[in-house]
């Protein structure tokens, strides 16, 4: 920084300081920008993929009141808890169904459904299709 001697110079290096801590977060959180809290979350909701996780949950797990943790999550990755769990549920579910891991009503099972007609309901709102359509397709 000593040789620094215009403002074009310094604003370089800020660049490329900021650039170099941006990258050793993302490398640190596995998400760029993320914040450690929502590194947990996400790490439970995959931890806890087998039954219902619910956002007070991962909150007290967190140590965190729900309320501030729900604004948290929308604001730091653009959708709500229960969006991003359902929809990483549903991803699963489509990995699970297009390689034949095991029927509709054992996947739906697997993810902690209770209801099969709710699975499939959520599955056809996030991937544009039934499950019937993913067997055998290529991610």
């Amino acid at each position: 920084m000593a040789a620094i001697r215009h403002q074009c110079e310094l604003e370089e290096w800020m660049h490329t300081t900021f650039r170099a801590l941006a990258a050793l977060c993302a490398d640190w959180t596995g998400q760029p920008g993320c914040r450690p809290e929502i590194h947990e979350a996400r790490q439970y909701v995959e931890q806890h993929m087998h039954r219902l996780v619910r956002l007070e949950e991962v909150a007290e797990n967190l140590h965190l009141n729900p309320s501030y943790f729900s604004r948290l999550f929308k604001r730091e990755t653009g959708e709500t808890f229960i969006e991003y769990a359902t929809r990483t549920k549903m991803q699963r579910a489509r990995e699970w169904i297009t390689s034949g891991h095991g029927t509709v009503e054992e996947v739906s099972r697997m993810l902690g459904y209770q209801y099969k007609s709710y699975f499939l309901k959520l599955y056809k709102l996030y991937t544009g299709h039934t499950p019937v359509k993913s067997k055998g397709e290529k991610l």
